[in-house]
């Protein structure tokens, strides 16, 4: 492998290589633009996913708090608290199933705009995509 071009490093000179790679001085691998690359498109996917599933079920609930605090069920102060905790026991819920959404749509975007098949020619197999999943499953988990 060839070195390309110089990049600015905080404490260390990073250098830039013909494979996509940064890489310090001694040649060790710090992290691909690839794999930075999957794991933006991969974690605004589940953001907005996350936040999509959210506000459907909450508004859902609000709606039905709020009844419950009209026909005096809950106590008026007490509607926020409800939905606030309401919003965490969803959470448990909804999180892996975005993730498994966001995987599904960022990989399905990539083939549709062809970048996976190139990514194929170039020689990344699976184990290249899984890696930047991986690094967004495991904190998520």
């Amino acid at each position: 492998m060839r070195q390309g071009s110089l990049v600015d490093g905080s404490k260390h000179r990073l250098l830039l290589w013909s494979d996509g790679t940064l890489r310090d001085q001694s040649g060790c691998d710090m992290f691909r633009i690839l794999d930075r690359y999957i794991l933006r498109e991969t974690a605004q996917t589940w953001f907005f996913v996350t936040l999509t599933l959210l506000t459907i079920l909450l508004s859902n609930q609000f709606a039905r708090v709020l009844g419950d605090a009209a026909q005096d069920k809950v106590a008026k102060e007490a509607v926020f608290a409800v939905i606030g905790l309401t919003a965490l026991q969803y959470l448990t819920i909804i999180v892996p199933f975005g993730l498994f959404l966001a995987v599904m749509l960022a990989l399905a975007r990539l083939y549709s705009d062809s970048e996976l098949p190139a990514m194929m020619a170039c020689r990344i197999g699976p184990s290249g995509l899984i890696r930047p999943l991986v690094w967004l499953a495991v904190p998520l988990a």
